[in-house]
């Protein structure tokens, strides 16, 4: 038997969101924006026999400057619901979803007395099903015939079976200290630059950095944007020992945030993490058989004598004299495939 994960389909939606996003009521009105960002995640994927139903949030963020020039931050969370036609899927499957956002546009809406309290937004997202399921399949690594020469191809042939499937968040800490002192961080994104996976047979370590760009203003009232590279590493702990440990993680940017801390800015920026951990057995297995049927492999006596020694395999000596296991069995008594102890076996040939 060999534990292997079969891809059954995956499943692509375009989603289009066309949302009214209101200021709070104790949120002054934007005069102007300066810059938004958005973000996209699932929170739950459920499948149901030939189904597969998403949910996941989209995040908007809003910097926009008010009537007297100053800066305000606005953040809307937008759910949304999707069902996936997936004909081949059951309960006894498995299967994760992805979401993009493709695109956006947020236009500043002004209400009869001329202030902006809305905007508008029409995002485009890309949902992406992936189903997989794992099962158990037999196999042949060995054979031989007990009428006619038979010649196998024997070939290494690698089964992967997903063991472990990681969907956490995860809060990267940093403290940072400012160009200059006494500045005010006016705003704070993030952006995941690169990920890679250490993979070892008892522990995956996933390795990322994320850039931070933040914009601050000085004592003397400038701007400026500073940038800073942060490294973040995330454990994942295996269950057990892994052969060949693969990992494909995907890491997003959640949130970020800030707060002053004697002189510096502490930096915390949630990451959602999602990683799926495959081990890869390899089998030498039989890929193909040529049998010689002009070829005859009967003997000419119908039972021979052999003397076997303790921990000798039954089936490898009824392979010798191309005898079947089940009569060589019965007619000795035996009821295990490793000899316990040396014995004259009767092996049938006819």
């Amino acid at each position: 038997q060999a534990d292997i994960t079969t891809p059954l389909s995956t499943v692509q939606k375009l989603i289009i969101i066309d949302e009214e996003l209101t200021l709070p009521q104790n949120s002054p009105a934007a005069a102007r924006v300066i810059r938004t960002d958005s973000s996209a995640t699932v929170t739950d994927c459920k499948i149901i026999v030939g189904k597969v139903i998403v949910k996941g949030d989209l995040k908007v963020d809003v910097l926009y400057c008010t009537g007297e020039n100053a800066l305000q931050k606005e953040c809307f969370n937008i759910p949304f619901n999707q069902i996936l036609d997936m004909p081949e899927i059951n309960e006894n499957c498995e299967c994760e979803a992805k979401v993009t956002v493709c695109g956006k546009s947020i236009t500043p809406r002004t209400n009869n007395e001329g202030l902006c309290n809305t905007f508008m937004l029409i995002a485009k997202l890309e949902l992406t099903a992936n189903a997989r399921c794992s099962s158990t399949v037999p196999v042949i690594y060995d054979l031989y015939s007990t009428k006619f020469k038979t010649d196998v191809t024997l070939n290494e042939v690698k089964f992967t079976k997903i063991v472990k499937q990681v969907n956490e968040t995860f809060l990267c800490k940093k403290a940072l200290t400012l160009p200059e002192m006494d500045s005010e961080v006016l705003d704070l994104w993030c952006n995941i630059s690169s990920v890679m996976a250490k993979c070892e047979s008892d522990k995956i370590t996933l390795f990322g950095s994320l850039t931070a760009c933040i914009l601050y203003k000085n004592a003397d009232n400038d701007t400026g944007v500073f940038e800073k590279v942060i490294d973040f590493e995330f454990p994942i702990e295996l269950d057990s020992n892994l052969k060949m440990p693969v990992c494909k993680p995907e890491i997003k940017v959640i949130a970020c945030s800030h707060t002053a801390a004697g002189g510096n800015t502490e930096l915390m920026v949630e990451l959602k993490i999602c990683a799926a951990v495959y081990d890869t057995c390899s089998h030498s297995l039989i890929t193909d058989i040529l049998v010689d049927e002009n070829e005859s492999i009967l003997a000419k006596s119908a039972l021979v004598a052999y003397f076997a020694d303790k921990g000798e395999n039954v089936w490898e000596i009824c392979k010798s004299f191309s005898a079947k296991k089940a009569e060589l069995m019965e007619i000795n008594h035996l009821t295990e495939d490793i000899l316990q102890s040396p014995k004259m076996l009767i092996v049938p040939l006819m």
